[in-house]
Order: structure tokens, then C-alpha cells, then sequence
């Protein structure tokens, strides 16, 4: 087979098939629960709300991965190594608990931080450009004797990012979970 590829002048890609995959399924989980999150907390349309949500994460992964391409390379050649042999085999033999707590904790609030930033401009920018709010459920022009009516009708900056840093801390830790169920599988 390799020779037949080889005679036709085709490259040899290595593709991380499992990585992949994983990526695409906690994707949807993530989707799901920011939806959920920002569907009770905004008040918008089922529909919008997984609109909003997947817009948000697609845009945030892509920009993830162009960031990590771009980092890969400035890394040390063993740190290097190590990285792509856990995407690619998901072989952590080499790395030690304690150098994946001092390395992974870091990283993983700033990818945390990172995201949210990102997002929040996203959202920002996906809203200026509707160049109109989207519909919400509950309508403020209406006289709302109801504290929690009013608390889902707003829709200020500041409520839209405390939604947006709840959206992501709850799929956060559920990827951290299916992450750690995956791993312990895997041994």
C-alpha cells in the first residue's frame, strides 16, 4: 500500500483519527450545555441559543488550534515530542503526575481565561452585527412585578458576560470529566 502511494507521488499524512474525533464529540457536548446555559439565562430561542453557542465554540476551537500551531513550534524539541506523541497515541508514560499538574493546571486556566475573552468579543461582535438584539422570551417593555422575570429579561453587557463565564465553567468541567473518564479508560 505504502509503495502504491508512494509510485503516485501522494504524501503520507498522518492523521490523529482519535483526536479528532474526541475533539468533534466534546464539542457537541460543549454546544449543548452552553446552549442550555445561555437559553435560561438570556432568555433567547432554543434555535438562537444553539446558533449563538455554536458559532461561539467553532470560532473559539478554530482559534484555539491556529494558537497551538503557532506555540508548538516555539517549544523545546522533548516538550515537543511528548505533545504531539499524546495527540497523536495519547501515550502519557513520560510525563509525571506532577509535571502534568504544574504544566496542565496553568494552561488550562488560560486556555479557560483565553476562551472566554474570545468568546465575549464573538458575541459582542456576532450581536453588532444582527445590528439588533435577538429575541428574547421574556419582554422588558412588559410591567414586571416579578424580580426573576426581570432578572431573565436583561440583557446588559455585564449579564451577558456572567452567562458567558457560567457557560463556559459548566462545559469546562464537564470536558474536564469526560477528558478524565476517557483517560481512565484508556489504561
Amino acid at each position: 500500500m505504502l509503495d502504491l502511494l508512494s509510485r503516485l507521488n501522494f504524501p503520507l499524512i498522518v492523521l490523529p483519527l482519535r483526536f479528532i474525533v474526541l475533539q468533534g464529540l466534546l464539542l457537541l457536548v460543549t454546544i449543548a450545555i452552553e446552549a442550555q446555559v445561555i437559553e435560561n439565562k438570556l432568555g433567547i430561542s432554543p434555535r438562537g441559543s444553539v446558533q449563538f453557542s455554536t458559532l461561539l465554540n467553532l470560532v473559539s476551537t478554530v482559534g484555539g488550534w491556529f494558537l497551538f500551531l503557532a506555540v508548538e513550534n516555539l517549544l523545546p524539541e522533548t516538550a515537543r515530542l511528548e505533545l504531539i506523541n499524546y495527540i497523536l497515541f495519547n501515550d502519557t508514560s513520560r510525563i509525571s503526575p506532577t509535571q502534568t499538574l504544574s504544566v496542565g493546571l496553568p494552561l488550562l486556566l488560560s486556555m479557560y481565561i483565553m476562551t472566554f475573552i474570545l468568546e465575549s468579543q464573538i458575541l459582542n461582535l456576532l450581536l453588532l452585527l444582527m445590528a439588533s438584539k435577538p429575541a428574547l422570551l421574556y419582554q422588558t417593555t412588559q410591567v414586571q412585578y416579578d424580580r426573576q422575570q426581570r432578572y431573565k429579561a436583561s440583557w446588559t453587557e455585564r449579564f451577558r458576560m456572567n452567562t458567558l463565564l457560567i457557560a463556559n465553567a459548566y462545559s469546562y468541567t464537564a470536558v474536564i470529566v469526560l477528558l478524565l473518564i476517557t483517560q481512565a479508560m484508556s489504561r
